[in-house]
């Protein structure tokens, strides 16, 4: 009865020669299919992997030197050399600063970006924040090029036969 209402999902038909497969992207030994794309994967010149961390020293340095900013400012207010009103404002500045370098170095994750580009110049480019998913990805990449070199490589090799043609003399 609670299948009536709640009917499974029926997991999708995966052909055979699939190297890599999820919800966004699927790379065959041939082709590889993104959105509604999708390419042959005898056109890719070349693969890059890249990885973008983000401004995680500037952020620290920040960091650092917000408090220290804050400990010399309430160094100052308690020795009486600065105003009440302008301790405020500068302890606020401080505080902003030291809380976008925090954000920053909490909530700003490493971006891995993989770039596949084609014969014909396009570019292709995955990005994700798992370093397991993308190098996955590389790996069926770099899998499925192999293969195709190694067929077009057999297809080359491959003796021509040919009859011999008796000729009366």
């Amino acid at each position: 009865m609670l299948d009536y209402f709640f009917p499974k999902k029926k997991k999708p038909q995966i052909a055979p020669d699939t190297l890599y497969y999820d919800d966004a992207i699927v790379i065959t030994s041939a082709r590889i299919a993104r959105k509604n794309n999708s390419y042959a994967m005898k056109y890719v010149s070349s693969v890059k992997l890249h990885e973008s961390e983000p401004p995680r020293l500037e952020a620290l340095i920040t960091l650092c030197l917000s408090l220290v900013a804050l400990i010399v400012l309430l160094y100052y207010r308690y020795s009486d050399r600065v105003t009440p009103e302008s301790f405020t404002l500068l302890f606020f500045v401080v505080l902003c600063c030291a809380a976008v370098a925090g954000l920053i170095l909490v909530f700003n994750p490493v971006q891995f970006t993989l770039l596949l580009t084609l014969i014909n110049g396009e570019r292709l480019m995955i990005k994700t924040k798992s370093e397991k998913k993308i190098l996955k990805i590389h790996h069926a990449v770099m899998t499925a090029i192999a293969m195709n070199r190694t067929a077009a490589d057999d297809e080359q090799e491959k003796p021509i036969l040919r009859k011999k043609v008796a000729v009366a003399h």
